[in-house]
């Protein structure tokens, strides 16, 4: 499988699994790296939108995520921090199986950035 659309697919499910209070310290953090629009808009397809345009202004891309790592933990999701900080590089040599690996080990967690986890 394409490796952008693996490495998409993952911050979809990251994005997925956020509360609603997380998506909006999510964008609120981003500040005006995102169009004030994008940060006004805390739905899923909101935070999908500003999520595009942070590869647009290249802050995210295959080779390096720390822009979102270190936003998770500034707003204090350590559990969707840790999901992208251990990533192999998408776009070097490496098999797919150690994605599929990491992917597997990591995959155990639930719900990011609700009460319970902060």
């Amino acid at each position: 499988m394409d490796q952008q659309i693996e490495f998409r697919a993952l911050l979809l499910r990251i994005l997925n699994e956020l509360s609603y209070d997380a998506r909006c310290s999510f964008l609120f953090v981003l500040g005006d790296t995102i169009p004030r629009i994008q940060r006004d808009n805390t739905t899923f397809l909101g935070t999908l939108t500003a999520m595009e345009s942070l590869f647009e202004r290249a802050k995210i891309s295959l080779d390096d995520c720390q822009y979102l790592i270190d936003a998770f933990e500034k707003i204090q999701c350590y559990k969707a921090a840790d999901r992208l900080q251990g990533l192999p590089s998408f776009s070097s040599s490496s098999s797919s199986s150690s994605y599929y690996y990491y992917y597997f080990r990591i995959s155990k967690f639930s719900t990011f950035c609700n009460n319970s986890s902060i």
